[in-house]
């Protein structure tokens, strides 16, 4: 995976700012104008009639919307990105990253937790990139429907508490009807598209150039950029924001249906060019010539939530001599489904980087959600680092 901008430090912190370690009080490094740790425990000791938990003394949301700025372009965000970032201040019950990559909303067990990492991420500049920095603010509603569930029975426990001192109001009642939505898995904004090149990106051939300069032919068109239309290249080789751990592929995203299938037909027919081009230049080059084939995995308001290949799988490369066996592979990928299913994210990253180790790359379906086999929402290929 990809290094987030916010990249481990010397010290093992990300470059945004100096976190807290596990087991130090989070609040530590608020100072005191905005120790609302201690501000809440001195106002405890003045009313000692009121004894509330430690957990709700923080008047503040426990969830949190992050989001990069100061960029011209759609910086990508991906969930174990924030997770890694964002675990350091607390338990994290849950991530959502929206369809497009460009936000996400962070769920904290704890509002404590989520005040800590608001104050010190929020407006950090982005190591490496001039004018980025991230913005985090708190959500106004919950998104999680389990974690409506629990703040309504919380309210329903301490709503006949006595007033808090200093004039603050009881918890609320929260009323499940009135709560926003959980939107549906498989609705999105716009229509998105992935289009797997096929080809590593190495100095000769040049092929991100080349896919580069097709982005550009779709972005052109005046009725795609009317439309929202975007197109951005990813994967490995790419560098800057969009660079990552996987197979280089052109992404494209419109909201008008037809703008949207006109580009992906203008994608797919230049990208099988540049197949053609490749496999000219491996025989003039005395290469093995490779057999090649353009994925597309399309969302969008008339596809399911899952993604839907066009073609069936492409090959999965040359095959590294310490790569471990099919069968293996899949036993890994079933087992890291499992432990991403129990939230156990830290087994489900080490999973990841072992076969990343050894020359194998996974590929998460996004928006997927449901009882899956690992098969069905992740696929790999082989890769050479």
């Amino acid at each position: 995976m990809a290094a987030p901008p916010w990249r481990e430090g010397a010290q093992g912190v990300p470059g945004v700012g100096t976190l807290p370690q596990p087991g130090i009080d989070t609040f530590a490094a608020l100072g005191p104008p905005s120790n609302l740790a201690a501000m809440m425990w001195q106002m405890q000791m003045a009313s000692p009639q009121v004894a509330m938990p430690w957990g709700h003394m923080p008047m503040v949301s426990a969830i949190l919307n992050v989001r990069v700025e100061g960029l011209k372009f759609d910086y990508q965000l991906t969930k174990d990105d924030v997770l890694k970032v964002f675990s350091r201040y607390g338990e994290v019950f849950s991530v959502q990253v929206d369809r497009e990559g460009t936000s996400a909303t962070v769920q904290f067990e704890q509002p404590q937790h989520a005040l800590s990492a608001q104050h010190d991420l929020d407006r950090k500049h982005l190591a490496g990139m001039s004018n980025a920095f991230l913005r985090v603010d708190f959500a106004s509603q919950p998104y999680d429907a389990t974690f409506v569930q629990m703040a309504a029975t919380a309210a329903q426990n301490f709503s006949t508490a006595p007033m808090l001192p200093m004039g603050y109001p009881p918890i609320p009642q929260v009323d499940l009807a009135a709560a926003p939505p959980v939107p549906a898995v498989g609705h999105p904004k716009k229509y998105t598209c992935k289009l797997e090149v096929g080809i590593e990106n190495e100095g000769e051939f040049r092929v991100g150039s080349r896919v580069i300069q097709i982005a550009r032919q779709i972005w052109q068109d005046p009725k795609f950029q009317e439309s929202g239309g975007k197109t951005r290249l990813r994967g490995k080789g790419v560098g800057g924001p969009h660079e990552a751990d996987e197979p280089l592929a052109l992404c494209i995203s419109c909201r008008d249906q037809a703008c949207f299938e006109k580009a992906v037909q203008i994608a797919e027919a230049q990208l099988q060019k540049v197949h053609s081009d490749y496999k000219t230049w491996c025989q003039q080059k005395g290469r093995a010539v490779p057999e090649l084939a353009v994925k597309v995995s399309r969302k969008g308001a008339n596809y399911s939530g899952r993604d839907l290949a066009c073609t069936s799988d492409p090959p999965r490369g040359e095959r590294p001599s310490n790569a471990p066996t099919d069968e293996e592979i899949e036993r890994l990928i079933e087992e890291r489904n499992e432990a991403r299913k129990a939230a156990i994210f830290k087994k489900s990253d080490e999973i990841r980087e072992f076969l990343r180790q050894r020359g194998v790359v996974l590929m998460d379906e996004k928006g997927a959600k449901g009882n899956f086999r690992g098969n069905e929402v992740t696929k790999w290929r082989f890769w050479r680092p």
